[in-house]
């Protein structure tokens, strides 16, 4: 039972995140740090390629599918008991991501 509520609050979230994200960077026109903050690795998809078709799909996959994949990780350790320790480590990943969005952000003014 445990693993369903991990997967489905990690499904939850994804639109609850992506909508307080666009709200406020107010559609453009606001700011992009709580989008930075909530999907750093959003950003980091617009620096990867240069094709804009391949890097529309890969912006919105990984917007998408950010959240549920934490919560398929969170889920497979569980079944191992680790899943304070893969906590951890995603939260340190999600972190360190976030540092990479905002240098990326500032080196290719994102």
């Amino acid at each position: 039972m445990k693993n369903w509520i991990i997967i489905i609050s990690s499904i939850i979230v994804t639109p609850i995140a992506i909508a307080v994200g666009v709200l406020l960077s107010a559609g453009g026109d606001g700011t992009y740090v709580p989008m930075k903050v909530l999907f750093p690795f959003w950003v980091l998809t617009r620096a990867i390629s240069q094709d804009a078709e391949l890097k529309s799909v890969l912006h919105y996959l990984v917007l998408l599918i950010q959240y549920p994949m934490y919560g398929v990780i969170l889920v497979a350790n569980n079944n191992r008991g680790k899943l304070k320790i893969t906590g951890y480590i995603l939260i340190m990943v999600h972190l360190g991501a976030i540092f990479g969005a905002f240098i990326l952000a500032m080196a290719y003014n994102l």
